[in-house]
């Protein structure tokens, strides 16, 4: 499609342009699951993973993004802006890996011995082996059911006409596989790797959080937030888009009164009680919050914004003078139904006390 660029030099309506070539062309699911692949051009076998034509450089080096999953940065996000493909090569160092990809996702990743996979046949996420020896737990030798993965592997994906991303979150045997010795003679058969309760599986998103302390201090807010948890306890929460928490709270004769909100992704493990429950003790472990930030503002009996305050350095949160604490969601109880999932924690100090709850909806 052509489009005559105004005489008075206005921009034209490129995205239009974009959507109105992109429906002319009406791209079928084959090109669209081997559109960001192509750009490999021959690392991998199959038609799939070659794109040929007059021209086009061979390899498209500049088109291949390089992204490394380590046992400190086990949380990565690929993703594709509207109307276009990416194509990555990702270097896994962890035991265990989850893809979990967005709704409008279409693409392909490559496996081992030659074989590749579709990123729609992943649904809500399916956890993969990067041992080339196997993913054996080491106390109980339970070999844990998980297809193999080459490091490092390729990954092509696009959205069509919207964005996309696929989620990547890397684990240890060790954070996976029960390695607990305090086990009597009646858990003793039961040592095979834990799955998560049945109902904390899937995708969910905040509808509201509330803090209640019988000291006077009161918080209300922070929808958005999304939290993906996976069939062995991964758990993956993206705080980017959440709304904005409101609070107060009474320090000496006048009462403190501000907001804040989060950014960043945090990840951790958790380990839950047996695969029917439907509540219990909410404990994640090896949580990392060195991706989140907290964004703080005081609002009464002054103003003042404390801006960017990173979750990960204790003298920056000290420094919020209690708005926010170091790890949001970190412990407490739980409890799920079909649709809904409640996290809650009750902290003393001296007489007060002070109540988190956490309300989610599946998404």
């Amino acid at each position: 499609m052509v489009q005559k660029i105004p005489a008075d030099g206005a921009s034209p309506d490129l995205w239009e342009m974009a959507r109105a070539g992109w429906e002319a062309a009406a791209p079928t699911d084959t090109f669209l699951e081997t559109w960001g692949s192509g750009f490999l051009t021959g690392r991998f076998p199959g038609t799939a993973w070659n794109t040929v034509a007059p021209g086009l450089p061979n390899p498209i080096d500049g088109w291949i993004f390089s992204i490394a999953l380590t046992p400190e940065a086990r949380g990565q996000t690929l993703d594709a802006a509207p109307a276009a493909a990416k194509a990555y090569q990702v270097t896994v160092e962890t035991d265990l890996i989850m893809l979990v990809p967005s709704d409008n996702t279409w693409g392909r990743f490559t496996l081992d011995s030659g074989r590749d996979e579709l990123l729609r046949n992943l649904g809500d996420g399916i956890v993969y082996c990067a041992r080339p020896e196997g993913c054996i737990c080491p106390e109980s030798g339970e070999a844990l059911v998980a297809d193999p993965i080459s490091s490092p592997f390729y990954l092509g994906l696009t959205g069509g006409l919207e964005s996309t991303s696929v989620r990547i979150i890397g684990a240890s045997l060790d954070e996976v596989c029960d390695t607990s010795d305090d086990t009597d003679d009646t858990d003793a058969a039961d040592d095979s790797p834990e799955q998560a309760a049945a109902c904390l599986v899937g995708d969910w998103r905040l509808s509201q959080a509330t803090v209640v302390g019988s000291d006077g201090m009161q918080a209300a807010g922070g929808s958005g937030v999304r939290m993906h948890i996976g069939p062995y306890g991964e758990m993956n929460t993206v705080f980017d888009g959440m709304a904005n928490v409101l609070y107060a709270f009474p320090m000496d004769e006048d009462t403190i009164c501000g907001s804040f909100f989060y950014t960043g992704e945090m990840t951790g493990l958790l380990r839950t009680d047996p695969e029917d429950t439907v509540s219990g003790n909410w404990a994640p472990s090896t949580v990392d919050v060195s991706g989140v930030t907290a964004w703080v503002t005081i609002l009464a009996p002054f103003q003042v914004d404390l801006g960017a305050v990173p979750l990960g350095f204790a003298s920056s949160v000290e420094n919020t003078g209690g708005a926010v604490g170091g790890t949001p969601m970190d412990a407490g109880a739980w409890s799920c139904t079909a649709n809904s999932l409640t996290l809650s924690r009750t902290e003393t100090s001296g007489t007060a006390s002070t109540t988190t709850t956490w309300e989610m909806a599946r998404e």
